[in-house]
Order: structure tokens, then C-alpha cells, then sequence
């Protein structure tokens, strides 16, 4: 469910997650990609899948940990799909803790996050992953990506410190092709005063002078 698509160079890219009945939670996070208009779909590494490809039927290509796995992330959510000048393949999606699961101060610790977006990028020797925002004090929520004619990827987000209730939109870019971010900068404040969270950004991928738009 909830597919993404990009095309570039003849190629579509496609991501999605999946949804399971019995928690009712979002399930994992994939990605295919066809290079004959959809007409047959491979894995990254040029696998090929049998059509109709099958949820968990074992040959989907999955990008996330989910608590099946033994992995810390659950109700996994894909956000954005991008390539970039180079080629490359960007995804972001987020995940929250798993459930039913104390942390941070409610398990007497640190405060800690418990949404948050990862970002991904595929190299020649395969996904190499990272946080978008790497602050332990806040939750990051939406998010979606662009890149700028100099090669600078620029992020919308939403986000929120860890006791606040409603999330604001915030701002941030990478200027190394996403090994590294900047930190949030604030877009709204008003969040918590309305009573209200902003969510789903979007954003512009048309350049416009290196213009970035989005609401």
C-alpha cells in the first residue's frame, strides 16, 4: 500500500509498505524497479520477481527492520522515493518504536524519540542507511526530499521535541549526497499553541533557481 514512484532514464522506481491485519500496523517498506515500462520488475540488484508480486510471499526486496524481524522499528511507513544527478536511489520512511515496549524516561532513562524518519541511498555494494536527524530529543514525523541543479538535497519535515504533543514543519539539506544533515531549522512554531499538527509536506522538484518550494 501507499506506493511511490519515481522515473529517471526510461527506469521506474517504486517503493511501498505493507500492512498487517492483526496489529493493524504498517509492515515493512520495499522497492522494485522496471526498466521496460513496467512491463517485468526486478530487486536492486537485478532479480527478477515473479508477477504478480505477492506481499511476504519471500522475493520482495525489503529496506527496513520490522519487530518480526527482531529489529527495533515498527508501523514502517515509506515517505519519498528521489534519484539524484548521479543516479542514485533516495528513500525516506519512517518507523516509531516498537509497542508495548517502555523507553527512555518512561523506563527511567534519557528522553529518547519515538518517531523517526531514515534515509536511504543505493551505492554499487548496496543500501546505506542513516537517521535524517540524529537529535535523541526529538520525534520526525513526514518527510520529503529534493535536489537543487548544485547537487544540495533539500528536506521538508515535520518534527516535534519528544514532550511536545503536535508537530511543527521544519527545514534541513545535505550537501554530500545525504551521508550527513544539517540540523532542523524551524519553518512553523505554532504548533503547539493551535493545538494542531502540520502534516504530509510536499514538495516542489521542479527547479526554480534553485528555489525551493513547498507546502
Amino acid at each position: 500500500i501507499f506506493p511511490g514512484v519515481f522515473s529517471y532514464n526510461s527506469t521506474l522506481h517504486l517503493i511501498y509498505c505493507g500492512w498487517n491485519p492483526i496489529s493493524q500496523l504498517y509492515e515493512g517498506v520495499y522497492y522494485m524497479k522496471s526498466e521496460d515500462k513496467g512491463e517485468t520488475w526486478q530487486k536492486s540488484d537485478g532479480t527478477s520477481l515473479n508477477l504478480p508480486v505477492q506481499h511476504k510471499s519471500g522475493q520482495e526486496e525489503q529496506l527496513c527492520l520490522t519487530q518480526n524481524t527482531g529489529g527495533g522499528e515498527a508501523n514502517t511507513h515509506d515517505l519519498c522515493i528521489m534519484v539524484d544527478r548521479e543516479g542514485k536511489v533516495h528513500v525516506l520512511y519512517w518507523y516509531s518504536r516498537p509497542y508495548f515496549i517502555a523507553f527512555g524516561t518512561a523506563a527511567g532513562g534519557k528522553e529518547e524519540p519515538n518517531v523517526r524518519v531514515k534515509h536511504l541511498r543505493l551505492d554499487k555494494d548496496g543500501w546505506k542507511h542513516n537517521h535524517l536527524c540524529e537529535e535523541l530529543d526529538r520525534d520526525v514525523a513526514y518527510a520529503v526530499m529534493t535536489q537543487d541543479n548544485n547537487g544540495r538535497i533539500h528536506a521538508a519535515v515535520t518534527h516535534k521535541h519528544v514532550s511536545d504533543a503536535f508537530y511543527d514543519v521544519g527545514y534541513l539539506f545535505s550537501d554530500d549526497n545525504g551521508e550527513y544533515w544539517s540540523a532542523i531549522q524551524p519553518v512553523t512554531t505554532d504548533a503547539n499553541k493551535r493545538k494542531l499538527s502540520y502534516a504530509h509536506p510536499a514538495i516542489n522538484r521542479s527547479s526554480n533557481r534553485n528555489k525551493i518550494q513547498f507546502v
